[in-house]
């Protein structure tokens, strides 16, 4: 949003025209009030007001996405029961799943845009065809060699951590009657394997 306050001295700059902007925020988002003289040159301060205009939206745009991502984000810790330090940490890790996964759906829907099918001759096969730069940048992105970063930090602990709450899961409810069905002593050889497999769960999360 854009306003116009006329004024009949203010300070002079290297436009040729008289014009002093400055920033608010208003209701109704970012408004930018400009102080000018009657005589004003028209074309000169229209292009201004464009310039100022494109980048007032620019801003309300980056903005109203920032804003939906943070309350998706909050829906989903809400709907989890996750409040307080805990959920902002949710949140958090989130966005870097969506971040690394942006990226792979980007890199799989440019092979799935640029790729060519047809018919081999030879066995009448429906074929594929992929340019190998496309190939070649998936590869490099999911690269998990010894001398490569991994791609996927956040995505990886996801994983991990469902895994390490199936593990919890069975050391609360099924490990006892597992014991039983194979004929060992309760006590001794449930808390042996309990401790071991807390210490796999425990691998699991990086600690």
């Amino acid at each position: 949003m854009i306003k116009i306050i006329t004024a009949a001295t203010v300070e002079r700059d290297n436009c040729g025209f008289w014009t002093h902007p400055d920033y608010f925020d208003t209701e109704e988002g970012p408004a930018c009030y400009w102080l000018r003289p009657i005589e004003c040159d028209p074309e000169a301060l229209a292009a201004h007001f464009d310039k100022c205009y494109a980048e007032a939206f620019k801003t309300e745009y980056l903005i109203a996405e920032r804003d939906a991502a943070l309350n998706t984000c909050s829906l989903i810790a809400e709907v989890l029961g996750i409040t307080g330090a805990v959920a902002g940490d949710t949140i958090a890790r989130v966005q870097q799943l969506v971040s690394e996964n942006s990226v792979m759906l980007k890199l799989l829907t440019d092979i799935s845009e640029n790729h060519s099918e047809f018919v081999d001759e030879g066995d009448g096969y429906m074929c594929a065809s992929i340019p190998l730069d496309y190939v070649s940048e998936i590869n490099m992105y999911v690269s998990r060699d010894v001398n490569a970063e991994n791609p996927f930090p956040a995505t990886d602990a996801a994983i991990n951590e469902i895994k390490a709450q199936g593990v919890d899961e069975f050391i609360d409810g099924d490990l006892r009657s597992v014991c039983l069905s194979m004929g060992w002593d309760t006590n001794s050889s449930a808390y042996l394997v309990q401790q071991l497999l807390r210490e796999f769960a425990a691998s699991l999360r990086g600690e």
